[in-house]
């Protein structure tokens, strides 16, 4: 009845075709019910259904939503419901982990600051001792290194005072471990003792120390996962005991000692690989040149013989030494290329050798040492006779030092000049290194420096010479002479420089002992 008094009530513009009015008809009643409470709004009011306006406040909204997705949250399937716990696990996850990056980037930051204040604190500070240190006067710097000198030795004085009492405490423990030991051994039964015994011959004999560590190992093999961690766990335990037992000094000494025994562990092993990947890589390049003409051009190591090359390797030791400043290094692949290179560097065996050239004596500007300035106007001299005083020798111009070893006696002597290397009384000289010591020790220092490179210099270019020669020798002789030296071959010695220091020392000794008689 409902539905047809609602259908009198439609307009022709409602169903503006007979058929649509029909269909209508067939439908149920309640399909005809829905359709028509959808079309009536759109046919009376233009379309929209027109609500009634009610203010709501933002708890009232809240409590609605809140209401609604309850409802929706209840309707929903128990898959949508673990979908929905499962994304707001993970959205909490990320928020999490996002709020925890953010104190991380402020902690870092923060330390970043704190350490970027503490270097412009420390280079504000070590400024301040430059300056501190420049503004002194030689007499303030000495009587600092003088009380330096004091607190050192006060300090070392006490080091040895602790470690008298360390050395102490270490032998009452010591003497406490063997009482322990000898109450443990009587304690002992004839079956350990026994045990101890056989363990002892054992570890005595090689063979059988062998077997020993192979039973040890088939016994480890043996044990479950479970027995070995436990095993780890007493041997870390161990080793944490020992480790805190120690002194901060002894961790530190022990931590310092492990790194240098694993140093020199890593460079043993990598110098060993690079020394066999050198051999095989010589066996590989090198080529049988055995068949190699007589008189014929040698222009570089590989058109020479395995026999040959192995001539050279004297000479390539000897100017490794040189390139290592007699370090004891092990040769490898680089010290053999850089030998060969510097052999046939723009040479070969078609060009002449040349001579070895003597070694020329240290001039003045190669020993020179800048010790001091002249303290007023030097007066004339047989070599400046002049009244007019040069620039280089008036109040304040700069004074050099040099050492040489050309006196007899094993002297050594020192020449104070001036910036042209004229001839300055020392007494005119006002020292600026310290004290007067200082600057010979610098002077001597500076000779023997250049007195080692000069000779350096010489030694290679003897030792690239003579290996020249023998290339000259192996060119002409072509690749069947074999692996006979020359006639004239003769080991190459290298010449040693006569150095200031060691007569600067033994003329200490001599002044010391006759300062102690003089005193005496």
């Amino acid at each position: 009845m409902l539905v047809t008094l609602r259908c009198k009530e439609l307009t022709n513009n409602t169903f503006p075709r007979i058929n649509q009015f029909i269909d209508c008809l067939r439908c149920t009643d309640t399909e005809l019910t829905m359709w028509i409470n959808r079309m009536i709004p759109a046919c009376t009011s233009g379309g929209k259904r027109k609500r009634k306006k009610v203010h709501r406040t933002a708890a009232t909204k809240r409590s609605t939503a809140r209401a609604y997705r309850v409802k929706m949250y209840k309707n929903r399937s128990e898959a949508d419901k673990e979908a929905q716990r499962a994304y707001v696990q993970e959205w909490k996850a990320k928020r999490l982990a996002g709020i925890i990056r953010k104190l991380e980037r402020q902690q870092q930051r923060r330390k970043n600051r704190i350490e970027a204040e503490k270097i412009t604190i420390a280079e504000k500070e070590k400024f301040r001792k430059q300056r501190l240190a420049a503004s002194k006067s030689a007499e303030q710097k000495e009587a600092e290194r003088v009380a330096l000198n004091e607190h050192r030795r006060e300090k070392n004085r006490a080091a040895s005072l602790s470690e008298e009492k360390k050395a102490e405490g270490r032998a009452k423990n010591a003497e406490s471990e063997r009482e322990r030991r000898k109450i443990q051994n009587l304690l002992k039964t004839e079956e350990q003792r026994e045990r101890e015994r056989e363990y002892a011959r054992m570890n005595a004999i090689p063979e059988l120390v062998e077997r020993k560590e192979a039973n040890c190992q088939k016994r480890w093999a043996a044990k479950t996962e479970e027995e070995k961690n436990e095993v780890r766990e007493k041997r870390w335990a161990a080793k944490k005991r020992a480790w805190d037992a120690k002194s901060p000094e002894e961790q530190l000494a022990e931590r310092v000692k492990q790194r240098a025994q694993s140093a020199v562990q890593r460079a043993k092993e990598k110098t060993k690989k690079e020394a066999q990947e050198a051999e095989e890589l010589a066996r590989r390049s090198t080529r049988d040149n055995s068949g190699r003409p007589a008189g014929g051009i040698i222009r570089s190591s590989e058109e020479m013989t395995v026999c040959e090359l192995d001539l050279f390797a004297s000479l390539a030791r000897m100017e490794r030494e040189l390139h290592h400043k007699k370090r004891d290094v092990e040769m490898i692949m680089r010290d053999w290329k850089r030998f060969w290179s510097k052999v046939f560097d723009g040479w070969n065996s078609a060009c002449r050798v040349d001579e070895d050239m003597p070694i020329e004596p240290p001039t003045f500007p190669n020993t020179d040492v800048l010790v001091g300035v002249l303290s007023r106007d030097h007066p004339p001299t047989e070599e400046c006779p002049s009244r007019k005083k040069p620039p280089e020798r008036r109040r304040g111009a700069d004074v050099f030092l040099s050492a040489t070893t050309k006196a007899t006696n094993d002297t050594v002597d020192f020449v104070w000049k001036d910036s042209q290397g004229k001839i300055v009384n020392p007494s005119h000289v006002r020292i600026t290194v310290g004290k007067y010591t200082s600057a010979m020790y610098l002077a001597i220092e500076r000779y023997d420096n250049s007195l080692t490179k000069a000779y350096d210099e010489l030694n290679d270019a003897r030792i690239i010479n003579y290996a020249r020669r023998v290339v000259l020798f192996f060119a002409k002789e072509g690749g069947g002479y074999g692996t006979f030296y020359p006639r004239w071959f003769n080991p190459l010695t290298l010449k040693e420089p006569e150095l200031a220091r060691p007569r600067a020392r033994t003329l200490a000794k001599r002044w010391a002992e006759l300062l102690d008689m003089i005193e005496g």
